[in-house]
């Protein structure tokens, strides 16, 4: 597995259509203030509402004992499989999220 930049995990992400993480979840990955190797995580709100407002985030750093792409925060861990796919790193039975394309409406806007 190749090692993914931190940077290149920002920006709008999506349910990848699991019962668990359906298509209308996101969520915002940005950068962190605990360093460049490092991650903050705005889920939407309820799931499918518009992501939480700064500083309302999430810290996740690389925890690279637990794998080269996992991001840990006590006591959750990402494990992105590329800059496009990220996955609980256990018990995930399917939930995950995939990177919106770029430019993408937000999904209220989608949804008028």
């Amino acid at each position: 597995m190749v090692k993914v930049e931190a940077t290149a995990l920002h920006g709008e992400w999506k349910g990848n259509g699991c019962c668990c993480t359906p298509g209308c979840f996101r969520a915002r990955v940005g950068p962190s203030m605990c360093g460049d190797d490092c991650i903050c995580l705005y889920p939407g709100i309820c799931g499918c509402g518009p992501s939480c407002p700064e500083p309302c985030g999430t810290p996740f750093m690389r925890c690279d004992m637990l794998g080269e792409n996992v991001f840990a925060t006590y006591p959750q861990c990402l494990d992105f499989k590329d800059a496009n796919t990220v996955y609980p790193l256990c018990c995930g039975c399917g939930t995950g999220y995939v990177k919106a394309p770029a430019g993408a409406p937000a999904v209220a806007e989608m949804e008028r």
